[in-house]
This record gives C-alpha cells, sequence and structure tokens, in this order.
C-alpha cells in the first residue's frame, strides 16, 4: 500500500467537476437492504451483513450481490461514519482508508452481470494506493465514485474519488484486484 499524507500548503488548485448523484436523504442503506435480503443470504452470511457497521453506507443505485445484473463498471454510494468521530484528523483518514477497500472490487463485475457472492467468485485486493488531496469530517456526508478503468486477466484496475458534498474532492485511491 502506497498512502500520501502531504501536509497543507499554498498552490494552484482545480479538480475534475463532481459527478452527478441523488443526495443520500431517502436513500436505504446496506444495512436496510441485507436486512431485507436476509432470507436469501447463507447462513454463514447472515452475520456478517446483518451486524452493526462501522460506517454507514447508501447506494446511489443497488447492486445485488447474490444475482449481478450488467450495468457499467461505475458504482456510487455515499458514506459517513456510524456514530461520532473524535475530533482528529488522523482518525478521520483512517477510517477513509479503511473504507476505501469497501464497494471498489464488484464493479468489475457489473459488466459481466455477475454478484460477488455468486458461487465460484473470488475477488481480493492485489495493490492500493491513496492521495489525501484536502480536509474532511468523516461525520458528514461523502459521495464515493468509483469505476474500473480495465479487466483483464483475472484482474482489474480501479480509480475512485471522495468528494465532499460541497463538491471538493478529498481523497483519492486506486487499487489493482
Amino acid at each position: 500500500m502506497t498512502a500520501s499524507f502531504q501536509a497543507p500548503e499554498p498552490g494552484f488548485e482545480h479538480q475534475k467537476t463532481m459527478p452527478t448523484a441523488v443526495g443520500p436523504e431517502g436513500l436505504p442503506s446496506e444495512t436496510e437492504i441485507a436486512q431485507s435480503l436476509a432470507h436469501l443470504l447463507p447462513p454463514i452470511l447472515k452475520e456478517k451483513f446483518l451486524c452493526d457497521r462501522p460506517l454507514e453506507i447508501r447506494p446511489v443505485e443497488f447492486h445485488n450481490p447474490l444475482k449481478g445484473h450488467v450495468a457499467a463498471p461505475v458504482r456510487q454510494v455515499w458514506i459517513r461514519a456510524n456514530g461520532t468521530v473524535p475530533d482528529d484528523i488522523r482518525v478521520h483518514q483512517y477510517l477513509l482508508g479503511y473504507a476505501s477497500d469497501l464497494n471498489f472490487l464488484p464493479v468489475a463485475l457489473q459488466p459481466h452481470g455477475i454478484g460477488f457472492l455468486e458461487k465460484g467468485i473470488q475477488i481480493a485486493t492485489i495493490d492500493h494506493s491513496m492521495w489525501f488531496h484536502r480536509p474532511f469530517n468523516f461525520n458528514e456526508w461523502l459521495l464515493y465514485s468509483v469505476e474500473s478503468t480495465s479487466a483483464s486477466s483475472a484482474g482489474a484496475l480501479f480509480a475512485a474519488s471522495f468528494i465532499l458534498r460541497m463538491a471538493r474532492w478529498s481523497l483519492q485511491p486506486c487499487r489493482k484486484g
């Protein structure tokens, strides 16, 4: 893993425009979705998917992990801490580093109509890099936008962004899986 924790300093600034996404209000959380699918979950996975989680995640579009459908290799979720995070930027960065490993790898399966919990599917992170661009508060919603830019030889490359609601880029993780 490679991570950049550069100290803030003045300089030129620019960024991509914020992707279009419905806000988190009114979207069901992944926990609520898992509860509605509990009767379909294998017993070994029920506890993992139905327990309290450290993060609240609300998908902009639901992708069923048990039965995929063909979609572009792009996924957006709103994410924030599930509870109050102390006022220490390092704790916020640690949690966002953890969060950056979620909702990444299944995106490469979407163009093939496969859910990540379907029989015979195995996914794992091989390499991970992160660049923190701007300060953020993980008690507030961040849009996590993930794209798989290429898949070949049983691997995929991903690029993502965590974007503040005010359309400011905060963290960019990249991953090979």
